[in-house]
């Protein structure tokens, strides 16, 4: 038996107490935060609860904040296709779609966290674009990983979308943690494919993708029926992909 084989073998028949903490040195000082962007997290992992449960019974799980800014658009695109909205989205360190925000420190206010966390991945002015209470939308529990995550959403202008992407560039955590703004195609071409259909194929950090859905039915973007219409397509596209 070769020595490769053997290192092999041993490192397979490691506990996994060991596996985990691998995995986590690679992080290096995000491996605090690993758990939510680890790949094999499904929608059922994640559950609606009521938001005074994430301050009473969970109220020792990590806390995360995550929030989404949109502006309408009444444009029809190539004569067909309504446009509906711009949203904003960031692609992460880990080449995963996900929403700006991150880790609330311990004792600190949820908004008081995210606005911070805005400020470090986006450089948002929160003087002018800050989030209130106002804003929230939803919150959702990972009992196994024991995350609780508060999504938060707030309508702005086209003008305002565009000046906050602009200035994304200018952030603490730009080229580190967060690689840039991204807006996803909320129209759907004939094919069924092109659009949004072929953007929720994509990589998404935790329940980024959830998150964006609930937050477009919230907005009244997207009416329930649409987004599991746009479901549909997207997974029989994700589908045939994964048999090439």
């Amino acid at each position: 038996m070769s020595k490769r084989f053997t290192y092999f073998r041993q490192l397979k028949g490691n506990s996994d107490r060991q596996d985990i903490e691998t995995e986590e040195e690679r992080w290096g000082n995000l491996a605090k935060y690993a758990p939510y962007g680890r790949h094999g997290d499904t929608k059922n992992d994640f559950t609606i609860i009521p938001r005074q449960e994430a301050y009473t019974k969970y109220f020792d799980y990590e806390h995360v904040a995550h929030a989404m800014f949109y502006a309408r658009d009444d444009r029809v695109l190539w004569y067909k296709q309504p446009a509906r909205a711009a949203v904003l989205m960031q692609m992460r360190f880990d080449e995963r779609l996900g929403f700006p925000g991150g880790h609330v420190n311990n004792g600190e206010d949820t908004v008081t966290g995210l606005n911070r966390k805005m400020q470090e991945k986006i450089g948002l002015d929160i003087n002018r674009y800050g989030f209130t209470e106002n804003n929230y939308v939803v919150t959702y529990i990972h009992d196994k990983k024991k995350f609780v995550l508060h999504f938060f959403a707030k309508k702005i202008s086209s003008e305002e979308l565009k000046d906050i992407e602009c200035n994304c560039v200018y952030a603490q955590e730009y080229g580190r943690e967060a690689l840039g703004c991204v807006r996803p195609h909320l129209y759907t071409k004939d094919d069924n494919i092109k659009g949004f259909p072929a953007f929720l194929c994509g990589q998404f950090a935790g329940n980024a993708k959830e998150e964006l859905l609930f937050g477009l039915v919230h907005a009244q973007l997207f009416t329930q029926q649409e987004t599991k219409q746009i479901l549909k397509f997207s997974d029989e596209m994700c589908n045939n992909i994964n048999l090439l």
